[in-house]
């Protein structure tokens, strides 16, 4: 399994190692938890800065914030 906390995931305007479709934003009192679609797949991601739902974002990712995981393990 691979895990990324959704704080390590970085929103950007221009294009990105990823990108994807804000399916769902809701505020929480200090960052804005967006569910993004990328090619099917589903990414939690969290930011101060919030982007609007149908919006296109990049979606930027350092690797060595990228956590290689036994399936079952606790993260």
């Amino acid at each position: 399994d691979i895990v990324i906390r959704p704080e390590d995931v970085e929103l950007v305007n221009e294009e990105g190692m990823l990108s994807g479709i804000v399916k769902s934003e809701i505020f929480k009192g200090v960052h804005y938890e967006m569910t993004v679609d990328v090619n099917g797949y589903t990414m939690i991601v969290q930011s101060t800065v919030n982007k609007d739902v149908g919006e296109k974002v990049g979606i930027n990712i350092k690797p060595d914030l990228i956590h290689v995981m036994k399936a079952g393990e606790k993260s």
